[in-house]
């Protein structure tokens, strides 16, 4: 209970960070009402789980009543938006907004007790990495959150994507199966989990069982992929947008690894991801003693690494840094392993004399 508690905390005070900078409300293309009324251009329009959820939650009666209560519509978008710029809000889209935040607390949530999970898995000896582990990743997120930037999304997209990767480790791969559906529904683009999927089966299971459930899982992803393209054939848009040119020309500036952000106080400035003091510890986290990290976690890592980077050199505005979900749990692992290593003698679980945590299973 106190745990739980503690993660609602957390995932309160990041979700606040990133209400503070969700500024695509009003967006002529990616606004909140367009955005739950399907009419974003692809590829965003195919990402209709969180809008899904949004109105069918926001058409109970208790629910309604209860968010509609002026108290907590005053605490709700005019909170974090100018509030000319929402005057023209219907109290019907205040309450929706409420409904978004509530949901991204609770997909956060889950994202925590996942990584809870994973790190269980991977270095069952210390209880306190599993607790505590998923407060620091909570903590540091805000780091990727970019200004003016944002969806409604993000949240839920680490929440199932880190609840499947925990569903592989532990070989519940039938609940996997049941879980990806809303992976994709969620973002189509998640359809790489299919590639970690191989890593972890293909790492630990024999050849013939691997295959099958990969065979499995890839029908799932074509049947859902396909429907989707399908439905969405006439909306404005394309499967991806491209910004090669704009991140080349943002990466090739010597001023972009000085670069420095807010997060929960607008006027106290933060090195972000890539300024060159917080790169070279967040390299050092992911690195060190490489050869005694756990083996799968290395090949996930590196997997993640060679899909994510490209993807988002390419297709992601440039330094949204919450683009790199897909390498998020397995990075969190290799910074358990060094944390682990580094508090070795404080009693967190590692032995100093240990060549590496247990492998999973």
């Amino acid at each position: 209970m106190a745990l739980a508690l503690t993660y609602l905390l957390v995932s309160s005070s990041t979700v606040n960070a990133f209400l503070v900078k969700w500024r695509t409300l009003n967006s002529a293309q990616y606004g909140f009402a367009l955005v739950l009324e399907h009419k974003t251009p692809r590829p965003y329009a195919y990402r209709v789980l969180m809008p899904t959820l949004v109105n069918g939650l926001a058409k109970l009666e208790p629910i309604r009543r209860t968010l509609g209560r002026p108290l907590l519509l005053d605490r709700g978008v005019q909170r974090y938006m100018p509030p000319d710029s929402v005057a023209h809000w219907s109290a019907d889209l205040r309450v929706k907004y409420l409904i978004a935040g509530f949901l991204m607390v609770g997909f956060l949530m889950l994202a925590m007790f996942s990584l809870r999970g994973l790190t269980r898995t991977f270095y069952p000896d210390s209880r306190v990495m599993a607790d505590a582990g998923p407060i620091l990743f909570g903590l540091a997120l805000p780091l990727t959150f970019r200004g003016e930037s944002g969806f409604l999304y993000d949240f839920s997209e680490m929440g199932l994507f880190f609840l499947g990767v925990h569903l592989l480790a532990r070989r519940r791969l039938w609940a996997f199966l049941g879980v990806l559906p809303l992976i994709l529904l969620n973002k189509e683009s998640n359809a790489v989990v299919w590639v970690f999927s191989a890593v972890i089966l293909l790492s630990r299971r024999p050849w013939r069982q691997a295959l099958l459930h990969l065979g499995l899982q890839a029908a799932v992803i074509g049947g859902i992929l396909l429907g989707l393209w399908t439905a969405f054939a006439d909306s404005p848009g394309g499967m991806v947008e491209l910004h090669a040119m704009g991140n080349l020309r943002h990466w090739s500036r010597l001023s972009t690894y000085l670069d420095f952000m807010t997060t929960g106080v607008a006027f106290v400035p933060v090195p972000k991801p890539h300024n060159i003091v917080l790169l070279i510890l967040l390299v050092w986290l992911a690195v060190s003693r490489w050869r005694s990290k756990p083996v799968l976690a290395r090949r996930l890592f590196l997997a993640s690494a060679i899909l994510n980077l490209p993807l988002m050199l390419l297709f992601c505005y440039r330094d949204e840094w919450r683009n790199l979900s897909l390498m998020f749990p397995f990075y969190y692992l290799l910074a358990c392993d060094t944390i682990l290593r580094f508090y070795s003698d404080d009693g967190l679980g590692l032995p100093g004399s240990s060549p590496g945590p247990r492998r999973p299973g």
